[in-house]
């Protein structure tokens, strides 16, 4: 996976949790299958990249991902205390 593959599927997972959230707002059933294992693949692909290129954009959309997963967590505690 080059940088902008993975920069491009970091941007996807973060619309997905988007969406995975207003989906669970209306009561839809989640299924996060293969969601931990896609976050691990493009984690993997930025870590093989050189160390200066790149890093504060990715850095930036990482950081993004990581509250989106936290508010997704809220959210589903909160539904299902």
């Amino acid at each position: 996976m080059s940088q902008d593959d993975a920069g491009a599927a970091l941007d996807a997972l973060i619309e997905l949790v988007a969406a995975t959230r207003r989906a669970q707002a209306a009561g839809v059933p989640l299924d996060l299958t293969g969601l931990d294992l896609e976050v691990g693949r493009v984690c993997r692909a930025l870590t093989g990249s050189p160390p200066h290129e790149g890093r504060p954009v990715y850095l930036a959309k990482l950081e993004a991902l990581a509250v989106s997963l936290n508010e997704l967590t809220a959210d589903m505690k909160e539904a299902h205390p």
